[in-house]
């Protein structure tokens, strides 16, 4: 079964709902969070996903919400603005929690260090909107996309949207080019 989880920091506009829309017309199962009044809280790296309390994040938050449906997605959909490069803070931090859908080890591949996640051939797509055409911002926000997906092992890429001119149905198009 094909399921589409979209996380979206709507602070730009509702891309997320309308990225939903348009891959809801595929008959796709898609959830969709939107981060605004969403509590995510930060990870401490205190090593209790990894020991006391399983693959759990000791601290208590939303992401227990987004989570679940991560680990059972065919397709990741990021819908972030572009700041300093990278991902807004709140996208952040629900990507700091990614570990907890997967083994908690690393594994040595290909000369670095990489996680196994859960679903293991999952497609990750991150939608960054670009406030301002910058190519050094854009080329730091591929980079980071690009280190995610080596890390995870997911395929997929980062589709980088002016914030003034988005074509909803053309990156729905390249999202599901790639299914």
């Amino acid at each position: 079964m094909v399921m589409v989880t979209i996380i979206s920091d709507e602070t730009v506009r509702e891309i997320g709902d309308d990225i939903l829309e348009t891959l809801r017309e595929d008959q796709k199962e898609v959830r969709h969070f939107s981060l605004d009044g969403m509590e995510i809280k930060p990870c401490y790296a205190c090593g209790g996903c990894a020991k006391k309390t399983y693959k759990r994040c000791i601290i208590r938050d939303d992401a227990d919400q987004i989570l679940p449906c991560l680990a059972r997605s065919t397709t990741i959909i990021i819908v972030t603005p572009i700041l300093f490069g990278s991902y807004s803070y709140k996208t952040k931090l629900v990507i700091d929690k990614l570990a907890l859908i997967g083994d908690l080890h690393y594994y040595y591949k290909n000369g670095e260090l990489v996680k196994s996640l859960n679903p293991s051939n999952a497609k990750y797509f991150v939608v960054g909107i670009a406030s301002e055409e910058n190519p050094k911002k854009a080329a730091a926000f591929q980079q980071l996309v690009q280190e995610t997906l080596q890390l995870t092992s997911w395929i997929g890429k980062a589709i980088i949207a002016p914030a003034e001119a988005i074509d909803i149905h053309n990156i729905a198009k390249e999202i599901t080019g790639h299914e």
